[in-house]
């Protein structure tokens, strides 16, 4: 389903000048002292080609007077500029018009720079109500793009990506060799038929693929560090590498081009390639970050020198002993370069927000799409939720429980998961492209076999 209905979200914040401005209207009229300048909202989402008015105060120390500026009449001429009119222009009388998926900063002054206010403005394709709607509705097997797929191990998937041509890509656990990560490539309701393997590095929570011409990139974190039960976590990189399958060859830590964000580790990317956009997810007891930059820039960031915190990797088999150690490489520094935007969530957020497992996330057009779930073993089963925000953290599309995972013999009808499961399936990746939204499943087939199942809204 192709979703293009319009839904505007404006938090009722504010953020002010300082300074002090003494207007007279003419030589006999009394000095009148402005204090401050505040918006009405500090972020403001607006769909493409929306056009929506700005509101401001001014405000006089001393006085109790609480209502909106006249904008049309603008007595103050107050001066109102966009930082990249390309995103979004401001008129005259504080007129908001979305031109280009983005974000940019509204500012609005007083003549002479004294009292100044800024919002930021973030424009987004118009993705909107109905898909909540959709997301709510119960199984259909009109859902689903591909079911029960078995990929290289016995283990669930982590995430996924879809080509343009519809082509599947996985991301999978190696089991009981838990160093590896397992990057598969094939068409829907086939097992893949090619794929290669990354050592120590990460969990693989989320990645992406970049197409280019023939070629395939593989945008995924890095530098991992080995946990006490033996597995890997805590990537202290993303890696940008060429898709080269090899069932005999392994890639060791990182590979291609690596990239780096001071005091930042647990990070994933999801890329947006059609608007130059890169996201890295970050997470810390507690709290998790998104950080957007364009795309471009981080590619274009030169290779410095740089320190990861310290990690522990190997140990796996006798040619590899276990290693700690602090690491110095060569990587893109993302420090050094300012980003688009970025927001923090806590853990649980505002509305609930990441109350249950993070499973991935995805942007595009200027929204970010997160998706959570129980993991295996918890209470209640089989739950997951979407929620879509913009590049500043605004709720657009509210946090929607997937309706198609609530009746577990539709399922196992469906050939979803079997009916000796107990009824197991786990939210595992979630990937808008084309103008419609993926999202991924892990099941156990008959004898605990492990399934990838990709739904379609």
């Amino acid at each position: 389903m192709k979703h293009t209905t319009l839904f505007r979200s404006i938090l009722p914040l504010c953020i002010a000048g300082t300074a002090l401005f003494f207007a007279a209207c003419d030589d006999n009229e009394e000095t009148e002292e402005i204090g401050s300048l505040l918006f009405e909202s500090k972020n403001v989402t607006l769909a493409l080609d929306e056009t929506v008015q700005l509101r401001v105060r001014l405000y006089r120390p001393g006085s109790t007077e609480n209502t909106w500026y006249d904008t049309t009449a603008n007595p103050y001429n107050l001066q109102w500029s966009s930082g990249d009119p390309s995103v979004a222009s401001v008129d005259a009388q504080g007129r908001l018009t979305g031109h280009a998926i983005g974000s940019t900063v509204i500012r609005c002054a007083m003549p002479d720079n004294s009292v100044h206010a800024t919002t930021r403005v973030t424009v987004h394709d118009g993705t909107g109500e109905s898909l909540a709607a959709e997301l709510s509705r119960p199984f259909d097997d009109a859902l689903v793009y591909s079911r029960s797929v078995y990929l290289q191990r016995n283990t669930i998937m982590q995430s996924f990506d879809v080509e343009t041509d519809g082509t599947l890509w996985y991301l999978q656990l190696g089991g009981n060799d838990p160093e590896l990560l397992y990057v598969l490539r094939g068409a829907p309701n086939e097992s893949p038929k090619d794929y290669m393997m990354l050592r120590w590095f990460g969990h693989g929570t989320n990645f992406a693929v970049e197409e280019q011409g023939a070629e395939r990139y593989i945008w995924i974190g890095s530098n991992g560090n080995k946990l006490s039960d033996g597995s890997y976590s805590q990537s202290n990189t993303v890696s940008r590498l060429k898709y080269s399958p090899d069932k005999n060859r392994k890639l060791d830590l990182c590979g291609g081009d690596t990239f780096f964000i001071k005091d930042k580790w647990n990070v994933h990317p999801a890329i947006d390639t059609d608007n130059d956009i890169l996201c890295i997810t970050a997470s810390t007891t507690g709290v998790r970050d998104f950080i957007f930059y364009r795309l471009s820039d981080a590619l274009a960031t030169p290779l410095s020198k740089v320190t990861l915190r310290t990690q522990t990797y190997g140990g796996e088999d006798a040619d590899s002993p276990q290693k700690t150690e602090t690491r110095t490489i060569e990587a893109h520094d993302l420090t050094s370069i300012a980003p688009l935007g970025s927001f923090t969530i806590s853990v649980p957020g505002k509305d609930n927000l990441s109350q249950y497992d993070f499973q991935g996330f995805d942007v595009q057009d200027g929204l970010l799409y997160f998706y959570e779930g129980e993991a295996a073993g918890k209470q209640p089963k089989s739950i997951a939720f979407v929620t879509v925000l913009d590049i500043s953290g605004n709720i657009v599309v509210p946090r929607t429980q997937v309706g198609a995972i609530n009746d577990v013999n539709a399922l196992v009808e469906a050939g979803i998961c079997s009916s000796d499961s107990n009824g197991y399936i786990e939210a595992e990746g979630i990937k808008m492209k084309h103008d419609r939204l993926y999202i991924g499943f892990a099941t156990h087939g008959p004898g605990a076999k492990r399934w990838a199942n990709v739904f379609r809204y």
